[in-house]
């Protein structure tokens, strides 16, 4: 398997932070290869000084 992010942007505001990203993944499924592209957000927020994960989204689509 290979993933790969692109075309990341990042944003602030006060406690929150956006990402955006474009996730390109490669795989191999029942011996063949598979490859998809998806629009990627992540959300965090700063608690107690970290940053703490509050939303991995992803929407896979075919390339093929």
């Amino acid at each position: 398997m290979k993933s790969q992010l692109g075309d990341i942007h990042c944003q602030q505001q006060a406690e929150t932070a956006w990402i955006t990203a474009w996730l390109e993944q490669t795989y191999t499924l029942d011996g063949k290869q598979q490859t998809i592209t998806a629009p990627t957000t992540v959300v965090l927020a700063l608690e107690g000084g970290e940053w703490k994960l509050v939303l991995l989204h992803a929407l896979p689509l075919s390339g093929g």
